[in-house]
């Protein structure tokens, strides 16, 4: 009788585990709006530029008098 149960008890851990994703290809950001897109030119909402700031690096950023800096840019 244990044998029956063993097949569909097998075919969901293997199903389980072949949609295990580790965490070089899991990103999670927490934020009380909503992120509809991860592509920039798609869109200027307020969720999707918080998402934008944590994933994608910037030309230039400000330094703590507000002068712009290089960052990504050489000059």
């Amino acid at each position: 009788m244990k044998r029956k149960y063993i097949i569909p008890a097998s075919a969901l851990v293997a199903l389980l585990l072949s949609n295990a994703v580790s965490a070089e290809e899991l990103i999670r950001i927490c934020s009380p709006y909503v992120t509809t897109t991860l592509d920039p030119i798609r869109s200027a909402s307020a969720g999707n530029i918080e998402a934008f700031g944590q994933l994608y690096a910037r030309l230039l950023r400000r330094d703590p008098s507000g002068q712009r800096q290089p960052e990504l840019a050489e000059k």
